[in-house]
């Protein structure tokens, strides 16, 4: 390098090196100081939100009832692929379209991170779900579940099994029953591309208005619920 310098130098004037110099270490520090930044940045966006854990029962909501638990689950699992969380994004649209900071909106921005969300069983065999929720800090976060029933190529059986379960997941205690407005329906189906989830919100959170339907909400002060039976 000190070769390759000499060379430049050589050739050059010593005004035009010292210039080019000047300008290339310019470029370096400058490039040096963004990185720094950038990284900077992203590790403090990093410490502004946590993964949270959370148990929602499946259980029936009136006794007598029978919903999800382990007896039947072989055979309802056999008929979806699973249930699923979608973090839809950071903070509430009024929050972010009305007061939130540039910083604010930018974390703020739509993630739609999509996870597999396991179901358990408690001591009595009644099905839970264990929510596994980034949480910001600040801004909170909309969050939004969904089971996907599977069609097996077959669009008739597909329509039973979706059927099927919108009559048992308002059934379970913790999911919404009763829609609120601008809900239309307590049990949502997806649009064309993704017509075999089924949309459902949970009464142990609160909820947000996007548009002409509603997200589940949580903030910070929500504490973890601690794996085990809930009765």
């Amino acid at each position: 390098m000190e070769n390759i310098w000499g060379i430049v130098g050589e050739r050059l004037g010593s005004t035009e090196f010292n210039a080019i110099a000047a300008a290339v270490g310019t470029s370096l520090l400058t490039a040096i100081v963004n990185l720094t930044w950038l990284l900077m940045r992203s590790i403090r966006r990093r410490l502004r939100w946590h993964t949270k854990w959370f148990r929602v029962s499946l259980g029936p909501r009136a006794a007598g009832e029978v919903t999800i638990n382990r007896a039947n689950w072989r055979e309802l699992s056999s008929s979806v692929h699973g249930f699923y969380l979608i973090a839809a994004r950071f903070g509430t649209e009024e929050y972010l379209e009305k007061f939130a900071s540039d910083e604010e909106r930018s974390e703020g921005r739509w993630r739609l991170a999509i996870t597999k969300v396991p179901v358990r069983f408690d001591g009595k065999g009644n099905a839970f779900l264990m929510l596994k929720i980034p949480v910001h800090k600040s801004l909170g976060t909309q969050f939004k579940c969904f089971v996907a029933v599977r069609s097996d190529g077959d669009e008739e059986k597909l329509e039973v099994r979706m059927q099927t379960w919108e009559a048992l997941l308002p059934r379970c205690k913790n999911i919404v029953e009763k829609a609120e407005p601008p809900e239309p329906n307590p049990i949502g189906r997806g649009g064309p591309q993704v017509h075999n989830r089924l949309y459902f919100l949970l009464d142990t959170f609160s909820t947000c208005v996007v548009g002409a339907r509603r997200n589940n909400f949580i903030l910070e002060n929500t504490g973890d619920l601690p794996p085990g039976p809930l009765d």
